[in-house]
């Protein structure tokens, strides 16, 4: 059962869910800087490559401050996204072992494919026929049959 807060705990709660929306637009913004640099970066590569053509230079490089500039933008808004998408979950393998049956992988294979489940000497004695119908036997002529 929910106890009632005190008026300053009440206080506390929305200061805090306050703050905790500031920090979260404060990331949003700077995904935003970060997609807006990549984009400023992007068309001034293309301008600069129009200019290239223009000027008949075909074979020089970009210049260094729009690479720099496309590094540290894409920087900025990947450390945004991460910090926009919040604290990573725990795995707990107990969790998917809890699912699973006590039956070898074989068998589970052959029960999702619809094949009869069998025991491990009926399962080798299907493989060992199996592999004798793909392997070539020599004939008494001399030459490989199938």
């Amino acid at each position: 059962m929910p106890t009632a807060l005190n008026p300053i705990e009440e206080e506390e709660e929305e200061l805090i869910s306050l703050v905790l929306n500031m920090v979260s637009s404060f990331w949003r913004g700077v995904v935003g800087l970060g997609l807006f640099a990549l984009a400023h970066a992007a068309f001034s590569a293309a301008q600069h490559r129009s200019y290239m053509r223009l000027t008949e230079k075909e074979n020089e490089t970009l210049p260094i401050d729009i690479v720099l500039q496309t590094l540290l933008a894409f920087v900025l808004a990947i450390y945004g996204i991460v910090h926009i998408s919040g604290e990573f979950k725990d795995m707990d393998a107990s969790s998917e072992l809890k699912n699973k049956t006590e039956q070898t992988g074989s068998n589970q294979n052959r029960k999702r494919s619809g094949r009869p489940r069998c025991t491990t000497e009926q399962e080798n004695k299907y493989i060992s026929v199996q592999f004798e119908k793909q392997t070539p036997h020599k004939s008494s002529t001399g030459s490989f049959i199938k």
